[in-house]
């Protein structure tokens, strides 16, 4: 009888992503979408073949990407929040066009 202290546990594939800093549908591209043992994940994180390394640069572009979305969105809303609010006022004040 096997327990789980003498067998290795698996890591799902989304967790073993998470793990290398790669996304999933990247694994799945590079043949490598399968469950791993932490023991496994350690090794590719030490050794970081080539598959690895490009995975990890471009899930740190599209983060990047993402970020830069996001900062852009938020830009936009606050200049309309502002120019909102500056319409408001002037209705207030009696200065409406």
């Amino acid at each position: 009888m096997t327990t789980k202290a003498t067998k290795p546990a698996d890591v799902h594939p989304r967790e073993v992503a998470k793990r290398l800093g790669v996304s999933r549908g990247m694994l799945r591209r590079c043949g490598q979408d399968f469950s791993r043992t932490v023991e496994q994940i350690a090794d590719l994180l030490s050794e970081k073949p080539q598959w690895l390394i490009d995975g990890q640069a471009a899930t740190a572009a599209r983060k990047q990407q993402q970020r830069n979305a996001a900062a852009l969105r938020e830009s936009h809303h606050h200049q309309e929040s502002d120019r909102a609010q500056r319409m408001l006022w002037a209705y207030k004040d009696g200065h409406a066009g």
